[in-house]
């Protein structure tokens, strides 16, 4: 299944570069959309005219994600992407992408209990608390799920997307 998704990934970034070169923002804009294949939002997302996207942290991520979702839609919506260095409420994210972990307690706790996907950037997002972490292992961008950290919301997850992580930090079942 993680061969599928990077096959699927590298089919889906050809549209976005004419020198076959593509920037790591771009990369994580398109694992952004695809993590949001495996993960069930309540009834809600359904009703919404957008998917919401708020970058905490980098303007230039969220000015990049921007242009990137215009031509990639989520869960068959177009994407509004809002940035800032906090959370806001009255922006209605779906997905909150937090891009320095300075950031990452505060959003945590000011979305507790609410259907949101925190992605955190950088080796420890998971374990400071973000749902899923993207982070470089050898010159390659991985990432990593906080299994407690999305039970704990309205969200769910599937498997294949658990089986795809490169690692399970904080998981709801031993394997014994």
């Amino acid at each position: 299944m993680l061969k599928f998704i990077h096959i699927s990934i590298f089919v889906l970034l050809l549209p976005f570069t004419s020198a076959n070169q593509i920037d790591e923002v771009t990369l994580k804009a398109v694992y952004i959309e695809r993590f949001t294949r495996f993960i069930e939002w309540p009834y809600e997302i359904e009703e919404a005219d957008f998917f919401r996207i708020q970058v905490v942290g980098s303007k230039e991520m969220a000015d990049r994600f921007r242009e990137v979702f215009q031509q990639l839609p989520i869960k068959n919506k177009n994407v509004l992407v809002f940035d800032g260095n906090s959370y806001d409420p009255h922006f209605g994210a779906h997905l909150i992408y937090v891009s320095d972990k300075y950031y990452l307690d505060q959003i945590i706790d000011a979305s507790r209990g609410k259907p949101i996907l925190i992605v955190a950037e950088g080796r420890g997002g998971a374990e400071a608390g973000g749902m899923i972490n993207i982070y470089r292992k050898n010159q390659k961008l991985r990432f990593e799920i906080n299994e407690q950290a999305i039970h704990e919301s309205l969200l769910y997850v599937s498997y294949r997307l658990l089986q795809s992580a490169e690692n399970i930090v904080n998981p709801m079942r031993t394997n014994k």
